[in-house]
This record gives C-alpha cells, structure tokens and sequence, in this order.
C-alpha cells in the first residue's frame, strides 16, 4: 500500500471514530490532509522545489499561524506557471484539486 492510501484510510477510520462521539475531522486538518496527499500523488511528475512553493502557497491562505494575512494575492514562481501549464494538458482534474484547496475560505489556528 502506499503512503497516500494509508494516510487517506486513517482519515477515514478517524471521521468514523469521531461521528460515534458525535464530532468531526476539523476542516483545516481535512484540507490539509488532502493538499498534502495530492502533492504526494505529484512527487514523481513535478520538481520538489514547485511542490514547496504550492505547499507554501497553501499555508499562507490556510494556515494563519496566529498572524493576519495583509489580502496580497499569492504569486507564483515560473517553474510552478509552467508545471501548472503543463498539468492543464496533462491532468486537468489534479490541477482542478489544487486550485480548488488553494481557493478554498481560510482557517484561523
């Protein structure tokens, strides 16, 4: 089994294990859980460095580690605008999932 379908099953087990205390994943660990296992999905296809930069990307409008955001919008390098280039031909819906989880409402620590 690979790291992704591990990290997703336990995702799963722990939804189910909260629903029968009546609680929920929070949605920021959701989120992130799946940013992260879609950048593993990527690992092999796209350079580490653009993986870092989406991931950093994620956690500037996600993750506000107790710190207001100045409403900048992100800009990306141009190794990441040509990955994301290349992915619009070549994986249209894996490219659809990241801009997805990148414009998704932030959530405040």
């Amino acid at each position: 089994h690979s790291p992704q379908k591990l990290a997703w099953f336990w995702l799963l087990v722990l939804k189910e294990w909260l629903s029968h205390k009546q609680k929920t994943v929070p949605a920021a660990l959701q989120r992130e859980t799946e940013f992260l296992l879609l950048l593993e999905e990527l690992e092999k296809d796209v350079p580490f460095v653009v993986l870092k930069e989406l991931y950093e990307a994620f956690e500037d409008s996600h993750l506000l580690h107790r710190k207001q955001r100045d409403g900048s919008v992100q800009k990306f390098g141009v190794e990441v605008m040509s990955t994301l280039q290349k992915m619009l031909l070549q994986a249209p819906r894996k490219l659809q999932s990241i801009l997805e989880l990148l414009q998704r409402d932030p959530v405040e620590c």
